[in-house]
């Protein structure tokens, strides 16, 4: 296979290559390169008024000083010049693709992010630029077709699976020939989102209706970028592969559950979530309700939560108790555990334990007749210590209770399961909230709101 055929792993070289590697299979005939340039260069510059700056900063397209018959003459000369060996600045290894041979400069006016020449210690080894192929050189030439405006910047994704490559294409490159040929394309393809990391979990959704992503291995990098003037600015957002096949199997068991959940936890101001009509409503338009579109692009604590690695845990008890309250079920039983297994890798032998300690709690506190006492008991704790106590007064509870039966927990059980090393004690806590407000509620059992100071969901 050529080198010009393979992905390079270098995220703008690749999609260029993707939308190249589209052309040339839409066209009737064989095309050259430099074809392929003249028809995507009359793209940029008749269709898209050569507003591609935010890609390639004082090229040959965007110079404002060239009209438009001389962006066009200039863009074919440059890459047309690039088979004379004269016009080579050097020889060696590209320095993303790897192949060895004939090697160009390339700065920010072909090549984003990559720095200015004007510093000439800014490249390695005082080079005047990051030094790359030829066929890397031309497969940038072609990435304004497969990046999507998002908001103030650009995106695209890494290109690290057959699927994610396929989606892509179709999302971007496709989508743009589409509107190119009905006439409604005039600028770079444009995301209803601005927000990327509420577009990331978007783009995951529609890969996982779309292709068959391999589960477990799969995960997604958003490059949400610009490299237009005196600022350019690179941030990347990746959701990780456990988060990947945690949604794969709750948008596919359990959509309509797990979207009910999310959609509490944006930020929006000036409205009040409704668990009943589960949906957003105005404070200060009576019962007007928000359409998703109108809090597409704010905040999310949930998204945000799951991109930074950190514990969802507290939302899922905050989320069942305050719809308890309602005679309402908390997220579906099987959301919880798949994001136990999944995301934070808990074993099921532990998960077990704890569903069991619960369990035998709450058969303790119905034979008292004191479900509100107990579940204030455990709702309370705000330090490990305090959780602790809860746990010990607990086992001897039980024992006074029913001294024939085995202990409520072993020594080991404790150690390994409930407290071990490097366990945050809150998340045992708000893991048996979770399951024994399940448990009431399935079961019918209303009680007064217990008090506590943890509900922080």
């Amino acid at each position: 296979m050529e080198k010009h055929n393979l992905f390079t792993g270098d995220p703008f070289v690749d999609n260029g290559f993707l939308a190249k590697s589209y052309l040339k299979d839409i066209s009737n005939e064989p095309q050259t390169d430099l074809d392929l340039i003249n028809r995507v260069c009359d793209i940029y510059v008749d269709r898209w008024g050569a507003k591609i700056n935010a890609l390639f900063l004082n090229s040959k397209v965007t110079q404002p000083a060239f009209k438009p018959p001389q962006k066009k003459e200039k863009t074919y000369e440059f890459y047309q010049n690039l088979d004379k060996p004269s016009s080579a600045d050097t020889t060696g290894y590209c320095r993303t693709c790897g192949s060895q041979g004939a090697l160009f400069k390339a700065g920010r006016d072909v090549f984003c992010l990559t720095g200015s020449g004007d510093y000439a210690n800014f490249h390695h080894g005082h080079e005047p630029g990051v030094m790359v192929c030829k066929a890397c050189l031309i497969n940038l030439f072609f990435l304004p077709l497969s990046v999507l405006q998002m908001g103030g910047c650009l995106a695209l994704l890494q290109l690290n699976s057959p699927e994610v490559r396929k989606y892509w294409r179709e999302k971007t490159v496709a989508a743009n020939f589409s509107a190119i040929g009905i006439g409604s394309s005039d600028a770079i393809l444009r995301s209803k989102y601005a927000n990327p990391k509420n577009a990331l979990f978007n783009l995951a959704k529609e890969i996982i209706n779309t292709t068959e992503a391999d589960r477990g291995s799969q995960f997604l990098e958003l490059y949400h970028f610009t490299n237009f003037g005196a600022s350019p600015d690179c941030e990347i957002y990746r959701l990780p592969a456990p988060v990947f096949t945690f949604l794969d199997i709750v948008l596919r068991s359990c959509k309509k559950d797990w979207y009910d959940f999310v959609r509490a936890y944006y930020r929006i101001s000036g409205a009040s979530w409704q668990d009943e009509i589960e949906s957003w409503q105005k404070n200060k338009h009576g019962n007007e309700r928000l359409d998703e579109s109108e809090y597409l692009n704010n905040p999310n604590l949930i998204y945000e939560k799951l991109l930074a690695g950190e514990s969802i845990i507290s939302f899922f008890a905050g989320y069942a108790r305050r719809r308890y309250m309602k005679d309402l079920p908390g997220a579906h039983k099987f959301i919880v555990r798949f994001y136990l297994e999944e995301v934070m890798l808990m074993e099921k032998e532990r998960i077990n334990v704890i569903k069991r300690v619960a369990d035998t709690i709450l058969d303790m506190a119905r034979e008292e007749d004191a479900v509100n006492k107990y579940l204030t008991k455990i709702q309370g704790p705000q330090n490990a210590y305090e959780l602790r106590s809860v746990i010990v007064w607990m086992v001897k509870r039980h024992n006074k209770l029913h001294p024939e039966q085995t202990a409520l927990i072993t020594l080991d059980e404790y150690l390994d399961y409930l407290f071990p090393p490097g366990q945050f004690w809150s998340e045992i806590r708000d893991l048996m909230l979770i399951y024994l407000y399940q448990r009431l509620h399935e079961e019918n059992i209303r009680i007064e709101e217990a008090s506590d100071n943890a509900d922080n969901a």
